[in-house]
């Protein structure tokens, strides 16, 4: 694994500029979870703010409401804390 971080310097995290939580080699930013399947969108969503406190750092998308043909309609941005406690109400 190490031989192959080394020749493709785009999987070397430590290394890469273009690197951040939240545009990552690892996990496409422009896939979101929809009703228990991964959706592909045109653009990148997240912007790395909670909608409800602020926070800048790793975040979830939140479906207020699905809606079958535009999957970010009703879509709010929330750290991982504020997703825990909307979902454990």
């Amino acid at each position: 694994m190490r031989e192959y971080r080394k020749k493709h310097p785009e999987y070397n995290l430590i290394n890469n500029a273009k690197w951040n939580p939240i545009n990552n080699p690892i996990n496409n930013p422009k896939a979101i979870k929809f009703k228990g399947k991964r959706t592909h969108v045109k653009e990148n969503p997240r912007t790395g703010i909670c909608s409800k406190c602020g926070y800048n750092g790793r975040t979830a998308m939140h479906h207020l409401q699905y809606h079958k043909e535009d999957p970010l309609k009703d879509t709010i941005e929330l750290c991982l804390s504020c997703h825990g406690k909307v979902h454990s109400k």
